[in-house]
C-alpha cells in the first residue's frame, strides 16, 4: 500500500483517538469535581484521593470502550477482558513519561520554574505519552485481534465475552 494512502487512512483514526482522549479526560475531571466539589455536602470532600481514583477508573473505562469500539474497531473480539488488562497496563506505563520528562527538566537540566515544569511534564511529557498510548493500543491492545494465541489463549471460550 502506498505510504500516502496509509497515512490518509490513519488521520481519521487519529482524530477519533483524540476525541476519545478529550472525552475521557473531561469525564474524569467532571467525576472528580462532582465527588469533591459539588453540592452543599460533597460526597468525598474529605477524601480527594479516593475521588480521583474513582474518577480515573470511570475515565479509563470510557476510554477503553471508545477506543475498542470506535477508534480501533475491535468490538467483535471475544477477548475484551485481556484487552482491558493490557489497556490498563499501557495507561499505567504511559504515566511514567511525563514524570520522566519532569525529572529530566528538574534534576538533569536544573530547571526549577513553573513554566519549565509545565512545559516538560504537561506539554512534552503528555505529548509523548499520548503518542505512546496510541501506538501501544494499536499494537499491544487491539492490533493483534484475530490471531490465534495473541491473547495468551487460542480458545475464545475460556475468556469471558462482552
Amino acid at each position: 500500500m502506498d505510504v500516502g494512502v496509509r497515512d490518509r487512512r490513519r488521520l481519521p483514526e487519529g482524530l477519533r483517538f483524540a476525541v476519545i482522549g478529550l472525552l475521557s479526560t473531561g469525564i474524569t475531571i467532571a467525576v472528580f469535581n462532582l465527588l469533591v466539589h459539588t453540592g452543599e455536602q460533597p460526597v468525598l470532600l474529605e477524601r480527594p484521593i479516593e475521588a480521583y481514583v474513582i474518577a480515573m477508573a470511570v475515565g479509563t473505562i470510557i476510554s477503553f470502550a471508545g477506543n475498542r469500539w470506535w477508534v480501533f474497531d475491535a468490538g467483535d473480539s471475544p477477548y475484551w477482558f485481556g484487552e482491558f488488562v493490557r489497556f490498563a497496563l499501557v495507561n499505567v506505563a504511559a504515566t511514567a513519561l511525563p514524570s520522566l520528562c519532569l525529572a529530566t527538566s528538574r534534576y538533569v537540566l536544573d530547571l526549577q520554574s513553573v513554566m519549565a515544569d509545565n512545559i516538560s511534564a504537561n506539554l512534552v511529557g503528555l505529548l509523548l505519552a499520548t503518542i505512546a498510548r496510541y501506538w501501544a493500543y494499536k499494537i499491544l491492545v487491539f492490533g493483534t485481534r484475530g490471531q490465534a494465541g495473541a491473547y495468551g489463549d487460542a480458545d475464545p471460550e475460556k475468556e469471558p465475552s462482552a
